[in-house]
């Protein structure tokens, strides 16, 4: 009724204003920019009015994106901002429709022609589909066959000399979610070596040491597993390393326990050093750290930190941006939980660690290792990933990621010596 009413009282009050037509059924809207909207009484139902917030974003050229073909902006959007649209236009000519998207994220326009001089416009939508306030950049490609090094994406392969090239990775918010990969993955450069996998670049990501020392694009999760040909089972394991010895206590570096604690925490690299400057014998006491670092058999550019061991807040992130999915979604609503990390569990039925190591299907054989053996052997079976931060002084944080139909995945925490994977980062 109050419905019926108020579009009645719109109506008496339009009638009212407007008197110029007897017995008028139809509603006639006049826009600021010169549109006219006219609707039939008899197709009107009611009436509603909403208020929307600010509908806004900022965007930006992402630093050394700039090719012959192709630019990459940073996006960010603003609360009420429910999606943007991205045009492009050289010159005077018509624009082109690029696409719709949502949350903050990397886009990469392609399919530019090269030497021309481009406008690329962001334009904010509220729910309802109406505009905000465009932002409009201004980019000019470089000239055909020009070849630049691009910003690093997550899935960029990483070389042996420090550099790195596309892993396939056209667009993907800095959590993992709405991933957009080429139907076609790319290959890594002939005549190169594959160290590691591009696995996260969001700035706000970065450990403040990490930044501080330089090393402001981001880490890499290396290619091959860290291992101990000196466990005890080694011939059983031989995929595992152990995070301490047998039956160890350690009190050295932060616990974390909260699943948002375990989030914030990615200190990995100082956590590291820390762990190897106490222990006098790292390879008996802390194995997981000498063979993630001094005794990993792939060197590291001169141009990076060198190896370390993740803390839980880095594998969480290179988690989420290689398996995206449900996988994604359920560490996004985990950030800013309250409750221990060790609570936080979900059948995904998706193929969670096949997933995780698709970044890694193209690189030579020769340049990585298969992960063959579940730590997890009861169902819903899975591996256990390792990471850097201690959950108390027996046992530290890992991931268990399904490799079943049930796609487990979770937060656990482990004994020092049971068995877990272990890869080591580096941060570029």
């Amino acid at each position: 009724m109050k419905k019926l009413l108020l579009l009645s009282s719109l109506i008496l009050t339009c009638a009212s204003a407007f008197a110029q037509v007897e017995d008028a059924n139809r509603v006639i809207i006049h826009a600021k920019d010169g549109t006219t909207h006219a609707f039939n009484f008899a197709d009107l139902d009611y009436l509603n009015f909403d208020k929307v917030g600010d509908i806004s974003l900022t965007a930006a050229v992402v630093s050394g994106s700039v090719s012959d073909t192709c630019v990459e902006i940073i996006v960010t959007p603003s609360a009420e901002c429910a999606s943007y649209k991205v045009a492009y236009q050289a010159g005077t000519a018509s624009p082109t429709d690029f696409g719709t998207f949502s949350g903050q994220k990397t886009v990469a326009v392609t399919g530019l022609a090269p030497s021309t001089d481009y406008s690329v416009t962001v334009t904010p939508l509220d729910k309802y589909n109406l505009s905000g306030t465009a932002v409009t950049l201004s980019v000019t490609t470089l000239a055909a066959g020009t070849i630049t090094p691009s910003a690093p994406k997550v899935g960029d392969y990483f070389y042996s000399d420090g550099t790195w090239s596309d892993g396939g990775l056209i667009s993907m918010d800095f959590t993992g979610r709405s991933a957009v990969w080429a139907e076609n993955k790319p290959a890594p450069l002939a005549g190169k070596t594959v160290i590691g996998i591009v696995c996260s670049v969001d700035p706000s990501r970065i450990a403040e040491e990490d930044i501080a020392d330089g090393y402001t694009h981001g880490y890499v999760l290396a290619c091959k597993n860290a291992t101990d040909p000196k466990k005890k089972n080694y011939e059983a394991y031989p995929e595992t390393v152990w995070y301490g010895a047998m039956l160890t206590e350690i009190e050295h570096t932060k616990v974390a326990k909260i699943a948002k604690t375990c989030y914030d925490r990615v200190s990995g690299r100082a956590d590291t050093q820390e762990m190897l400057k106490y222990y006098g014998d790292p390879k008996v006491e802390v194995p997981m750290f000498y063979y993630c670092t001094t005794a990993f058999p792939v060197e590291a550019p001169s141009n990076t930190s060198g190896w370390f061991v993740p803390s839980v807040g880095q594998v969480w992130d290179c988690i989420a941006n290689f398996c995206g999915g449900k996988v994604a979604e359920a560490l996004y609503e985990a950030r800013t939980l309250s409750s221990d990390f060790t609570y936080f569990t979900t059948n995904t039925n998706e193929p969670v660690m096949e997933n995780f190591m698709r970044v890694f299907s193209l690189v030579p054989a020769a340049d990585k290792d298969e992960i063959t053996m579940n730590d997890v052997t009861s169902k819903p079976t899975a591996v256990s990933l390792r990471t850097g931060t201690r959950y108390d002084t027996e046992s530290a944080i890992h991931f268990n990621l399904g490799t079943d139909t049930e796609g487990l995945f979770e937060g656990m925490a482990g004994w020092f010596d049971e068995e877990g994977h272990a890869r080591p980062m580096l941060a570029f």
